[in-house]
């Protein structure tokens, strides 16, 4: 079976997107066909439980990666973006 990266980073984006408290994700792939890596971006909620978001991740969506490519693990970064809430003017 042949996975395509752009159609794998798609899925894995989407997935990561349905986690709790994430707004968005930016996926990656890197390494090559023998030893694939995967480079992700989580831009936060405020107030998101930063532990739930990780045990997620690695439950459902890496998971899911691992599957798709057979492997037993996948290097993973994950960069975790904490978004602030929007700044309220003062009159």
């Amino acid at each position: 079976l042949t996975v395509a990266s752009r159609a794998l980073t798609s899925a894995v984006r989407t997935d990561a997107e349905t986690v709790t408290g994430v707004e968005r994700a930016r996926v990656r792939m890197g390494g090559d066909e023998q030893q694939p890596a995967l480079r992700m971006t989580l831009s936060l909620r405020e107030g998101t439980d930063v532990r739930q978001v990780w045990e997620e991740v690695d439950q459902r969506v890496l998971s899911r990666v691992r599957q798709a490519l057979g492997r037993e693990t996948v290097p993973t970064a994950i960069h975790l973006r904490l978004n602030r809430a929007p700044r309220q003017r003062v009159r």
